[in-house]
């Protein structure tokens, strides 16, 4: 099984995200959560197929939410 350049593009920033939220945890649990939100959206676009297929068509669509979330996260932290 090969792994597109997509997919390792985001496998890269799931591992960011979660060092990233473990590194803030202590001093700022809302943005911590964020990241680790996106985190997990970006494994549901690979894992669950009805999701993925969702977000291949409305890409930009999913770009505003992950970035609605993190700006959320930054506002409230």
């Amino acid at each position: 099984m090969e792994i597109d350049r997509e997919a390792k593009l985001d496998i890269g920033i799931v591992v960011l995200m979660v060092l990233y939220g473990i590194a803030i945890v202590g001093s700022s649990p809302l943005l911590a959560v964020a990241a680790w939100i996106l985190s997990g959206l970006l494994i549901l676009r690979h894992t669950v197929d009805p999701f993925g297929e969702f977000v291949e068509e409305h890409q930009f669509l999913f770009l505003l939410v992950m970035l609605a979330i993190l700006t959320i996260g930054f506002l409230l932290s």
